[in-house]
């Protein structure tokens, strides 16, 4: 198709016909040589033009869910909407469908709003990783449950590989784009990619990567827990049947503090009920939470 496509390029000439093409970047990952060449071929044609597309801002975002029959003055709404699609107009349109399937798109409180996967964008993501082999997808695996945000040096604790076998199985998944590179960091391309393939996890196997994940990150935290209390009360209370409540409850209310000491008192609330709702803690800290 591209050599079609080079052929019909040069024999156009001054005909009224307009050929449009569009290509992803990950689509070409196996042979990006063969694109690069056919565009370095057509931009010696003047009637050639490259347009290329970026995620869409707040504002083109909220005209899309207008367009779409959602409700753009609701502040609320849209902001949640972008904050899960994080501008991909095709993964906004399927969120919006999917509200709108649940009857949650003209809700008037949309600030506690919860968006699961649209199952056509769950189909996209799952088309895009099928390619990967299984070492590649175990170390996904392990990444989305880690977060949105993986440390290079953490994630080779926990695979029990080193950061230069970590980058080198990785490449794919960074070819692909379904992870960036962010100096010492690796990050998905899109959240929404990192919860379906969460999603496809079993939940002892959830449980598991989670005990694992918070026990490397306490070791590779070190004695400076402080930027990390917050992610470590997630995994440890995601895995207290491996990892036990008393862990759970210890750093949920670290995290509840830490959370307190920025003045972030939705997250100190979220991480103080937590205490509050474990069937095992001391009257301390449940004063504590309650305070």
């Amino acid at each position: 198709s591209l050599y079609l496509l080079e052929l019909l390029a040069a024999s156009i000439g001054d005909s009224s016909i307009a050929i449009v093409f569009t290509s992803r970047d990950y689509d070409m990952a196996d042979n990006p040589q063969a694109l690069t060449k056919m565009i370095g071929e057509l931009n010696r044609w003047e009637v050639f033009s490259r347009i290329d597309l970026t995620r869409l801002s707040l504002e083109a975002t909220t005209e899309q869910l207008a367009l779409l029959g959602g409700d753009s003055s609701n502040i609320a709404l849209r902001d949640a909407i972008f904050a899960s699609s994080e501008g991909n107009p095709f993964f906004t349109a399927e969120v919006v469908r999917l509200l709108a399937q649940e009857g949650k798109l003209s809700s008037t409180d949309a600030s506690d709003l919860e968006i699961g996967i649209p199952t056509a964008v769950s189909e996209v993501i799952n088309r895009r990783i099928s390619r990967l082999n299984e070492q590649e997808l175990d170390l996904l695996q392990t990444c989305s449950v880690v977060g949105q945000q993986i440390e290079i040096g953490l994630l080779a604790d926990i695979s029990g590989l080193s950061p230069q076998q970590l980058l080198q199985d990785l490449d794919r998944p960074i070819t692909y784009q379904i992870l960036q590179l962010d100096g010492s960091n690796l990050r998905f391309s899109h959240a929404l990619i990192a919860e379906a393939i969460a999603d496809g996890l079993s939940v002892t196997n959830l449980v598991s990567r989670n005990a694992t994940i918070a026990e490397s990150l306490s070791e590779f935290a070190d004695d400076d827990l402080r930027p990390y209390v917050g992610r470590l009360a997630t995994h440890y209370i995601a895995s207290q049947a491996i990892t036990g409540i008393d862990r759970a409850v210890e750093f949920s209310l670290l995290a509840g503090e830490e959370a307190l000491r920025f003045t972030d008192f939705e997250s100190g609330r979220r991480h103080f009920n937590t205490v509050m709702k474990r069937e095992k803690y001391s009257e301390a800290d449940e004063v504590t939470a309650q305070a």
